[in-house]
């Protein structure tokens, strides 16, 4: 059995069962993790407000037939405004794999943002993760510097073919 106590973004929360959890982390320590909540949908359970997403947390994770956690605290919260940002993170990260490069722009995301900076900060997080768009081309036409990253194909889209396309608003980020 082993024990991390970290610091953590909660990126995620879904139900798991009747009264457990599930909760997606973006650790310093382990990276991105799924680990589970016992108990954590009942309306007596203390960790469930510290484990929302957007909320910054510490974290004490036992390993044993798979990660749980067992205690948190929460000791920051991050806007609304930066959904598009967790939904990129738990999409391009890979589980059990912390990068210290993009631990450090997390950590550097003040708590209000402005939609310029948000595009910065996903630019940044894209490159990091080897997506960078300074030298990419729409995946459909071939047409130089696109705007537009699907989530589920990891491919860039020009406004163009975009619009021409059947995707979802809710599977793309503008960058």
């Amino acid at each position: 059995m082993s024990e991390y106590l970290t610091e953590g973004l909660v990126l995620c929360k879904e139900p798991s069962g009747e009264i457990d959890a599930r909760i997606l982390l973006y650790t310093k320590d382990l990276g991105k993790i799924w680990v589970k909540m016992k108990s954590g949908r009942k309306m007596t359970s203390k960790l469930n407000s510290h484990l929302e997403p957007l909320n910054k947390v510490i974290v004490r994770i036992v390993e044993k037939n798979g990660f749980r956690v067992v205690d948190a605290l929460r000791f920051g919260r991050y806007s609304q405004k930066l959904i598009d940002i967790l939904n990129l993170l738990s999409k391009i990260t890979i589980e059990l794999e912390p990068d210290f490069k993009m631990w450090q722009i997390l950590k550097l995301i003040p708590d209000n943002q402005n939609p310029k900076d948000i595009r910065i900060l996903i630019k940044k997080i894209l490159e990091i993760s080897g997506f960078g768009p300074k030298f990419s081309s729409c995946y459909n036409c071939g047409r130089a510097s696109p705007k537009t990253f699907i989530f589920e194909s990891s491919q860039f889209i020009c406004g163009l073919c975009l619009s021409h396309s059947q995707i979802k608003v809710e599977a793309v980020i503008s960058i």
